[in-house]
């Protein structure tokens, strides 16, 4: 192969479409061209091996902020034991980094921005004996000149793995953090060739569709086309996942995802802060009530499974303000609130306005915030641990009627939760589900908060609803005497009938026992 294309994806189950896009343009070179795929898990010397196995002229490396320190190992790696080997590096994390950067450094060409086309004429000047700058700084591609890659994707990959779509490029938010702010405008697929691609892949079986646009709703005419094709495709479509705002729905939108049968449509919802102070500066254009309210109106009218999304360390946010905020959404009714914390990106706003607004971040991917004028670097650290721990125990879904126990002031409540596991030495990572239901009640118990006897059959629903089938030591002398599973079934009725396989499988990432 005179070519390969490579990356370190997250897990097994994720593919990378930008790979597919290159190879899906090189043109006459495509078919001199091998993708090998990679994940955090990989070695990176053995994927040094794998490579070089396929004898290539040139690689491409695809860097995102989820696999740097792989990437950089591997670039180092792949051109001490094989220097006359092209290494050309592209994605967000080099796209608009510095020259002094290892991974720029180490590199023979950096690819800026979109590089389909760029990759292309790159690789026919290499292999053609023609001059070449390093960095390569191509205008964005319009979709007219763009190949879509989707016949790259194996029937391996539509059986098990995450098929990535997207019908459009840009955003209309120009908030401060992302890469998006400095683009101009929303560039459309054309829908005529978005639905031949889907009719293609449904064709050869694929069933679920992951969509990449930045906002799935920015235009709603486009939005309200896919939404249709969609529902169209009837009750074999398993699973959508969309990136939508919410205070650009509307009636039409909302009745467009009223359609679909429950849990089809997964929608991340991005709200990122409550504070009109905090989204003024970034600028992220919207008023936080409407916000709520669509969302809320989302929750009562469809059975979109909604995952909304907070974000630490933006500057202006307090810690206060932030769990103000974080209660407000709340009250909402997202089915799960991501809480996320503030990353430095090269080439944002924010990274050139960091030191002007005195925010200090971490020298490592994922360049995670440490502290801002408005948030210490001990708040941060607690926030961390709240993230996770939120994660474990309200966003796994198994805790439904125990937690409600608890959150009687939401945010308040859980972070001295979170505190009281950190206290008791309990790592935020690798917790079996098990000992997650023995350390709520501990705490409930220890803080007296809650009758232990109503606490136990709560935790009993939980407790069957998550698939086990026995009645645990530590709830046992909190019910009442004598009482069997069977008793115990029929008592709380059709709370405690065991959790669907869906359940499992949308679950499975927060039980401890995988990813």
């Amino acid at each position: 192969m005179s070519i390969v294309l490579t990356t370190f994806n997250a897990r097994y189950s994720h593919t990378s479409l930008a790979l597919r896009y290159l190879l899906a343009n090189l043109g006459s070179h495509a078919a001199d061209t091998k993708i090998l795929e990679f994940t955090l898990d990989s070695r990176p010397i053995d994927a040094v091996e794998q490579v070089l196995a396929s004898t290539p002229k040139i690689v491409g490396l695809g860097v995102y902020i989820w696999n740097r320190p792989q990437s950089e190992a591997f670039a180092k790696l792949l051109k001490k034991v094989a220097p006359d080997v092209i290494l050309v590096v592209g994605g967000p994390e080099v796209s608009f980094a510095p020259e002094d950067d290892l991974l720029v450094a180490t590199a023979d060409h950096v690819i800026v921005g979109e590089g389909e086309l760029a990759f292309s004429r790159l690789v026919s000047a290499i292999l053609n004996g023609l001059p070449t700058q390093k960095r390569i700084n191509d205008p964005e591609p319009q979709w007219d000149d763009i190949i879509l890659p989707y016949d790259s994707y194996l029937a391996s990959d539509l059986d098990s793995r995450t098929v990535y779509i997207e019908s459009s490029r840009g955003c209309p938010f120009k908030c401060a953090f992302c890469l998006s702010a400095d683009q101009d405008g929303l560039r459309m697929l054309p829908l005529s060739r978005l639905f031949e691609a889907l009719d293609s892949l449904w064709s050869r079986g694929a069933r679920s569709f992951k969509f990449l646009d930045r906002t799935f709703n920015a235009n709603k005419a486009h939005a309200l086309e896919i939404l249709g094709y969609l529902q169209n495709l009837g009750p074999e479509l398993e699973a959508v996942h969309l990136e939508i705002a919410p205070q650009m729905l509307g009636v039409e939108l909302i009745q467009a995802l009223s359609v679909f049968r429950p849990g089809v449509v997964q929608a991340e919802v991005g709200i990122q802060s409550l504070n009109e102070e905090v989204l003024e500066r970034i600028g992220r254009a919207g008023k936080s009530e409407r916000a709520l309210g669509a969302l809320h109106q989302l929750r009562m009218k469809t059975g979109v499974h909604i995952h909304a999304d907070l974000i630490v360390g933006l500057p202006k946010e307090s810690l206060e303000s932030f769990g103000e905020g974080f209660d407000r959404l709340l009250r909402a009714g997202p089915h799960e609130i991501q809480v996320g914390i503030l990353k430095r990106l090269f080439g944002t706003p924010l990274e050139r306005k960091a030191t002007e607004w005195k925010m200090v971040f971490s020298q490592d991917p994922p360049y995670e915030i440490l502290s801002t004028p408005d948030l210490s670097f001990e708040q941060s650290m607690e926030m961390r641990r709240f993230a996770r721990f939120w994660d474990l125990f309200a966003n796994s879904g198994h805790f439904k009627l125990t937690l409600p126990l608890l959150l009687v002031s939401p945010f308040e409540d859980f972070l001295q939760f979170s505190g009281w596991l950190h206290a008791n030495n309990v790592g935020s990572s690798g917790i079996a589900l098990q000992r997650r239901f023995r350390l709520l009640f501990g705490y409930l118990a220890e803080t007296g908060r809650v009758d232990p006897g109503q606490m136990a059959m709560q935790m009993m629903g939980d407790y069957l609803n998550s698939g086990f089938e026995d009645i645990p030591e530590f709830l046992r002398p909190h019910l009442p005497e004598n009482m069997d599973l069977p008793t115990i079934r029929h008592h709380l009725g059709i709370i405690a009938k065991p959790a669907h396989s869906k359940s499992h499988k949308r679950q499975a990432r927060h039980s401890g026992q995988g990813g």
